[in-house]
């Protein structure tokens, strides 16, 4: 399934090392006062039938009740937690692809998608009280952060070769990784005063820089820090940080980051949420060196993404998740949040492309990646007690199954190519 979007193509591209998993969230918070009448019901059951013969005075009997959607299908996760699962119907792998992934949230493990084998990394915590919430990337090192069933800190390691090794003496919020550099991501606590920085902290070289307030780093490009931020009454914005002193250098757009490479930024602009379905949601490209638009793209009306999104090494695909238009009529998930498609935005040419057979539950997530040539996508989703890997590219009926790891998680499985 495809669609051609308004607006032009990249001119620039550059590799992408950088997944900001809260970009869903933020989107999301605006839905709490969308109106659950413009969700999709199930048609009513119900008929009028004519009296019986002999019976014409009697009143007919009264229409059934419409038939009650079913709850979302859900599994048991760990650390108590119910999943809700996707919606998957997949085919085998049949074609040689020559790339190696590694897939979080069970502990990591490193799996060969031409076989579909897949070898834990030693050292890592593997068992239900541990999640793997984070892989990246930096000088061609590995970092992991694992984090217990709070979903808080928790300690980093670095990959050498088919083994990890713990490098942060303290447990770290977030991690933040560049070309060449890799950081710590410190959030002020609670009883902090609301001037207090956040500070990103280096992990492999470098001095720490403290950030204004209220900034979120979501990418560490050639040109800078890139950083979200949400001030109280004030519509969201993202600007580019020195870093070396945290200080801004300029303002890249109002809206939300949706993914960063070297190079550019694509900004979601307003109303790129949940309260205006009705409306079109543009995203644009932008130049982070000069801050100057360079494409823009119209999504379909009533389409929102709904996570943050991963770009290819050309900086020429995007790939992330787009909420549906409509709720499912089938299932009632609890809230009239729909669920979401997987889709890659071509940014050449504008096409829109959605996985087919593929149906993501409202408010879940999956790990997204694409070939370092582009030539496929990847994608980890979590069923409850394992996850699966799949392979897809434009012109395939179905995602393909590469891998299916067993283990629960508690959230999204993390994702980087090896």
């Amino acid at each position: 399934m495809s669609d051609v979007l308004e607006g032009g193509g990249s001119r620039r591209s550059g590799p992408p090392r950088w997944v900001w998993l809260a970009a869903g969230v933020v989107i999301m918070l605006g839905a709490a006062t969308w109106a659950a009448a413009d969700g999709v019901r199930a048609p009513s059951a119900g008929s009028d039938r004519p009296p019986a013969a002999g019976l014409a005075s009697a009143p007919p009997p009264p229409p059934s009740p419409p038939s009650a959607p079913s709850p979302w299908p859900s599994a048991a996760g760990a650390c108590g937690s119910t999943v809700f699962r996707p919606l998957l119907s997949a085919q085998p792998l049949t074609e040689r692809i020559g790339v190696r992934l590694l897939v979080g949230g069970y502990g990591v493990r490193l799996v060969d998608a031409d076989t579909g084998t897949a070898r834990p990394v030693r050292g890592i915590p593997i068992d239900a009280t541990h999640t793997v919430s984070e892989l990246v990337s930096a000088a061609g090192v590995v970092y992991v952060k694992s984090a217990a069933c709070d979903g808080g800190t928790g300690p980093v390691y670095r990959l050498d070769a088919d083994t990890a090794r713990p490098i942060a003496a303290t447990p770290v919020g977030d991690l933040l990784a560049g070309a060449d550099r890799v950081w710590a991501v410190e959030y002020p606590a609670a009883s902090a005063p609301p001037t207090a920085p956040v500070r990103l902290r280096p992990l492999n070289a470098g001095r720490a820089v403290a950030l204004p307030s209220g900034a979120y780093p979501v990418a560490d490009t050639d040109a800078g820090i890139v950083a979200a931020a949400n001030q109280l009454g004030a519509r969201p914005h993202v600007v580019l940080l020195d870093p070396t002193t945290g200080r801004p250098v300029r303002t890249l757009g109002a809206g939300v980051p949706l993914a960063v490479d070297r190079s550019h930024l694509l900004l979601q602009r307003d109303p790129c949420d949940l309260n205006h379905t009705p409306r079109s949601c543009t995203i644009a490209r932008i130049d982070l060196r000069s801050g100057h638009q360079d494409s823009r793209y119209t999504l379909p009306t009533g389409r929102v993404p709904v996570s943050a999104g991963s770009l290819s090494r050309d900086g020429g695909l995007a790939v992330f998740q787009l909420a549906r238009a409509h709720s499912d009529p089938r299932f009632d998930p609890g809230h009239p949040i729909p669920p979401a498609d997987i889709a890659l935005l071509h940014l050449d040419t504008g096409r829109l492309d959605i996985v087919p057979n593929l149906e993501l539950a409202p408010k879940t997530g999956a790990g997204l990646t694409i070939a370092d040539d582009g030539s496929w996508l990847f994608a980890a989703v979590n069923d409850g007690d394992h996850a699966h890997l799949l392979a897809w590219h434009p012109g395939l009926d179905a995602p393909r199954s590469v891998a299916r790891l067993p283990g629960p998680i508690t959230w999204t499985p993390s994702l980087l190519i090896a």
